[in-house]
This record gives C-alpha cells, structure tokens and sequence, in this order.
C-alpha cells in the first residue's frame, strides 16, 4: 500500500509517517506539506528513509494533491492538514473565519480524488 500523508510535517503527522514507514505493509510514504518535516524525523525512519518521500504541497491546491495521488500510486490517504496558531487558541472565532475557505477547499479537493 502506498499512503499519502497530508499534513505529514506537523506534530501529529510526522510521528504517523515514522509509523507508517516501519510498517512492513506500506511500501511508500509520501509527506505532503507546506513545510518539510524536521531532520529528526528522517534519522528516525532509519532503514526505512527509502520508503519517505516528501512533496511541499498546499492540501487546499487540488491539482497538486492529485498529481501527487497519481505520481506515486497512492492507495490510501491521510488528512492531517491544519492549522495551529495561539492566535486560534485565544479565540477560536478566528479559526472559524479564517479556516472556512480552505476547508471548503479541502472538501473539494476530497471529492475529487474519490471520483
């Protein structure tokens, strides 16, 4: 199985790409994100680095995602795509506002690479 991990790069997403990569099921892991992910996380995936690939992408860019699905044969994915500011954290109206478009963008982008 080959897995796309969008959001592969944050906090949660890296330690499920380590995850994934060291499953023996899981023949390729390709991180998608703004940011490449820290330098730990390729140490960490040892003997299974050559399985990682990473793409900077915009999960809310829908040809990016689906070039991605297409190029590397992906068969399952992973949506870990958002935003973690203090500025949401003292009032979560702001995320509401500014996260409205690229979710619709997102959902978009979903139901695209389902059809």
């Amino acid at each position: 199985m080959n897995v796309l991990v969008i959001g592969g790069s944050g906090l949660f997403g890296r330690k499920i790409v380590i995850h994934l990569a060291r499953d023996p099921e899981v023949q390729r892991v390709v991180c998608m994100d703004v940011t490449p992910p820290p330098a730990w996380v390729m140490k960490s995936l040892g003997d299974n680095a050559a399985k990682f690939t990473f793409i900077n992408g915009d999960v809310a860019e829908l040809e990016t995602v689906l070039a991605a699905v297409r190029a590397h044969g992906i068969t399952r994915l992973v949506n870990l795509a958002f935003v973690l500011t203090g500025a949401f954290a003292r009032d979560p109206r702001v995320a509401r506002v500014v996260l409205r478009e690229p979710t619709t963008r997102t959902v978009r982008t979903f139901e695209r690479v389902a059809t």
